[in-house]
């Protein structure tokens, strides 16, 4: 589809030609009667070229594929302008940008390393600044009426807002694939697309699940072991069990057992993270408010969270900081 409306350029302006009328001189090779032919041959003949180069899968191959598609549509162009009428002219401008969108759609459909995506998308948003300029100031002489032309310009210029648009949605679907994604939903936890569950294992998904739903991504030690005796709990049908045994102005952190098995956790969790160049998990800069203020999981720069339905609030309720009672 979009290899199609990219070869939209030719055929507009042929069927604005058409149907608007211009003065034909005795040597023109191709009359107006012969424009909507023109428009179908032009769209069929470069939407299923341009189409066929989106589908090569290797990138030298695509290049030279490209280099060739594009200088054969500029070439058709610069040709329908010197011999039927100048507005083809406009064409080639619009051919480069309807290119560009779909050289950086390429790179999008095909597997390319972080750092090029995002480079492409910065440039993307670069061509659609200077394209959305041009599009203004075409406007502004619409409307100041210097334009000589002002209904042609009208349609052709509506066309550069759709090429405008294409380019922006482009540019933005690679800067979300430059990002890692970590999804979580009610089926499972996964990066990038592809299950971790079996890679965190149960007792560290629960506990990436739990900080997730913090606030502010945040756990403290008696947070934690709440949350723990409250699955426990859950789970055998007994009364549910708060850890209060702990505090923070006068309990020495390491000479808690839970406490050590909580830290046991989140420092298997932290290996996984960092493994999967997701995250890490921090503590606090002053280390003697672990039990106040526990741990906070960091999520690596570039790192987007997806939820897709999410866990019940049942299964996973959302956690506050601790406020200093208990380990």
């Amino acid at each position: 589809m979009l290899s199609f409306l990219s070869a939209l350029p030719v055929p507009i302006i042929s069927l604005t030609l058409f149907l608007r009328g211009f003065p034909e001189t005795a040597g023109t090779p191709l009359p107006a009667s012969s424009l909507p032919w023109v428009a179908a041959m032009v769209f069929l003949g470069f939407g299923f070229a341009y189409d066929a180069t989106l589908r090569i899968a290797n990138p030298i191959v695509f290049a030279i594929a490209s280099i060739f598609v594009s200088l054969l549509a500029q070439g058709t162009v610069v040709a329908l302008g010197v011999l039927v009428h100048r507005d083809f002219f406009s064409a080639i401008f619009q051919n480069l940008v309807a290119y560009l969108g779909l050289f950086l759609f390429w790179f999008y459909s095909h597997p390319v390393n972080r750092p090029q995506l995002r480079f492409l998308s910065h440039a993307g948003y670069g061509i659609f600044i200077l394209f959305s300029q041009w599009i203004i100031m075409m406007g502004y002489a619409i409307v100041t009426r210097s334009e000589p032309r002002p209904i042609e310009a009208l349609i052709y210029n509506s066309y550069n807002g759709f090429l405008d648009v294409f380019i922006i949605v482009i540019s933005r679907g690679l800067l979300l694939r430059s990002r890692k994604t970590l999804t979580v939903g009610s089926e499972g936890v996964a990066v990038d697309g592809k299950a971790a569950d079996y890679f965190l294992g149960k007792g560290s998904k629960a506990l990436l699940l739990d900080f997730l739903e913090a606030e502010d991504h945040q756990l403290s030690c008696a947070a934690i072991q709440s949350q723990t005796f409250l699955k426990r709990s859950r789970n055998q049908g007994t009364a549910s069990v708060i850890c209060t045994g702990c505090d923070p102005m006068d309990t020495k952190a390491t000479l808690c057992a839970a406490y050590r098995r909580t830290y046991n956790r989140i420092h298997e969790l932290k290996k996984l993270l960092e493994f999967l160049e997701i995250g890490t998990i921090i503590p606090p800069k002053n280390k003697m408010r672990i039990l106040s203020q526990g741990w906070k999981l960091m999520l690596f720069e570039g790192v987007r969270i997806e939820r897709r339905n999410a866990p019940s609030p049942d299964r996973h309720p959302k956690l506050r900081p601790a406020d200093g009672t208990g380990a």
